[in-house]
C-alpha cells in the first residue's frame, strides 16, 4: 500500500536533475591566483584555506570552495569566490582550471577535462560502444573505478554516471581526460 501511494504520485515522476557543466562548487588543490581574464593581469590570489569558526565558535582552518561559473577552455576557468579581505563579495574572475578538484577528501565526482568533450563509453575499453558525448567542464558522479587490459591508453578508466535532459548514462570514461 505504502508502495502504490508513491506511484501515482509526483514522487515517482519527478524529472532527474542533469549532471552541470557550469554553476556548481568546487575545492582549491591550492591557492589560486585569479586574473581579469585568461592569459590576462594576475589580480590577487584566491586562498587554499581560510580561518573560520564552527558551529561552537571555535576557530579553526576551513577549505575554501569556488562556484564554477563556467570553463572558458580547458585550461581557464571562469569562478565567483568571495574575497573577504579585500572587502568585496562575490567576485567573478578566472583561474587556471589546475588549480580545482571536484573532491577533497573523497572520489565522488570528475570534471571533465578536455575542449572537445570526452566519449561515454558502454564498456571500459576503447572499441566498446559510444553512448553519448560529455561537454568539458561537466560534473559527474563516479560509480567506481576500474582497471582494463584492453585499453592501448593506460588501462584505467572510471566509471560514471551522467545525466542529460532526464535520461541517465551509466558507462566508463578514460581516467586520463578527468579531473579529481
Amino acid at each position: 500500500m505504502f508502495l502504490s501511494a508513491f506511484v501515482g504520485s509526483s514522487f515517482a515522476s519527478a524529472k532527474m536533475k542533469d549532471s552541470p557543466n557550469k554553476n556548481y562548487y568546487v575545492k582549491l588543490a591550492q591557492n589560486a591566483p585569479y586574473y581579469d581574464r585568461p592569459n590576462g593581469k594576475k589580480q590577487g590570489i584566491i586562498k587554499k584555506e581560510f580561518k573560520g569558526k564552527d558551529s561552537e565558535g571555535n576557530e579553526q582552518y576551513m577549505t575554501n570552495s569556488v562556484k564554477v561559473i563556467q570553463y572558458t577552455s580547458e585550461k581557464w576557468v571562469k569562478v565567483q569566490f568571495s574575497n573577504k579581505k579585500s572587502g568585496k563579495s562575490k567576485q567573478i574572475k578566472f583561474i587556471k582550471s589546475d588549480n580545482i578538484r571536484a573532491n577533497f577528501y573523497s572520489l565522488d565526482y570528475v570534471i571533465i577535462a578536455p575542449q572537445t568533450g570526452v566519449n561515454l563509453r558502454a564498456s571500459n575499453t576503447v572499441k566498446s560502444k559510444i553512448l553519448t558525448t560529455i561537454p568539458m567542464g561537466a560534473l559527474v558522479e563516479v560509480y567506481y573505478k576500474s582497471n582494463c587490459v584492453e585499453s592501448p591508453i593506460k588501462d584505467k578508466w572510471v566509471h560514471v554516471q551522467y545525466i542529460k535532459n532526464n535520461k541517465k548514462y551509466i558507462g566508463y570514461v578514460y581516467e586520463g581526460l578527468v579531473k579529481y
